[in-house]
């Protein structure tokens, strides 16, 4: 019976619970664990990236409320999203990358095969 109550929670089909091969079971259990744990993992991310952004906005804060804190210019809130400033990172670190490499190989050619004079 608690195989029935389980295949309804994971949302197999009744026919192919009774009738279907016997590992059917196990393999829609298997894909519902893992989407179970997927959930979890981005429910873990959302809440990781809103306590990184509550720190940043009471990091931006602080020194209106302490006196004592350094003269040092407060830490700005992120104008944009963390994973949109990611990604713009990693885009530039990319085509740097690819203006190195394509410095590197002009310079292995000749001056003459390159077209800059004789």
């Amino acid at each position: 019976m608690d195989q029935c109550r389980t295949a309804v929670r994971i949302g197999m089909p009744w026919d192919l619970f009774w009738h279907g091969p016997v590992y059917a079971f196990e393999m829609h259990l298997a894909v519902f664990n893992e989407k179970v744990k997927d959930r979890q993992m981005a429910q873990d991310i959302q809440a990781w990236n809103i306590g990184q952004y509550a720190r940043q906005a009471m990091q931006s804060v602080f020194h209106l409320f302490n006196p004592f804190a350094a003269k040092a210019r407060p830490p700005r809130y992120p104008e944009k999203p963390f994973i949109v400033q990611r990604e713009e990172e990693e885009k530039i670190r990319a085509e740097d990358r690819i203006k190195r490499s394509y410095e590197a190989l002009l310079k292995r050619f000749p001056k003459e095969k390159r077209g800059e004079g004789e």
